[in-house]
């Protein structure tokens, strides 16, 4: 049967012109950015082999609930997401509800060990994030995309375009308390 692949938010061939031409990326996903994360992941599992993946790629994932967190590091551990590229590819998580303590998170022995995924209590500071990623020579000519609200949008596009990351928009959802 023939198959058919959907890719998410971004268009595939986007996604995939930056990797064959070796273009760092940064992806940030917040809440039910997930998707557009996994989507990516998925896309390059799926094609890892026939695109010679160079990276290096850097996702930052942020989210309050501690539950959308375990799914999201169980698919991470299940899925070894290109395992032998571990200096390619980086993932980043930030848990920024307020309830939750680093003795909450039990951490299994396997991602203890997953170098590749870095966790983190509150939130990023992409300021200092973009600027140290800058002073890195394979992140010159960077592109950045983002998922999620607005304000997470708003913070991730300046910082990325005072440090000369390439931005791309993504859609948004404008808060419904400002419509007049």
């Amino acid at each position: 049967l023939p198959t058919l692949d959907i890719w998410g938010p971004f268009a595939k061939s986007q996604i995939h012109q930056h990797i064959i031409r070796a273009e760092p990326l940064i992806l940030v996903g917040g809440g039910s950015g997930i998707a557009y994360m996994l989507d990516v992941l998925s896309y390059l599992l799926h094609y890892h082999s026939s695109i010679r993946f160079k990276g290096p790629i850097s996702m930052y994932f942020t989210t309050n609930s501690f539950d959308l967190l375990n799914w999201f590091t169980t698919i991470l551990i299940k899925t070894k997401p290109l395992e032998n590229d571990s200096k390619l590819l980086s993932i980043n998580i930030a848990l920024t509800s307020r309830e939750i303590t680093r003795s909450c998170i039990k951490s299994g022995p396997e991602f203890g060990r997953r170098s590749e995924i870095d966790l983190q209590l509150g939130r990023f500071n992409f300021a200092n994030l973009f600027k140290q990623l800058q002073k890195l020579e394979h992140y010159k000519r960077c592109h950045v995309y983002c998922q999620g609200s607005t304000i997470l949008q708003s913070d991730v596009k300046k910082h990325a375009k005072k440090n000369k990351f390439v931005y791309h928009e993504s859609h948004s959802f404008n808060n419904p308390t400002t419509h007049v």
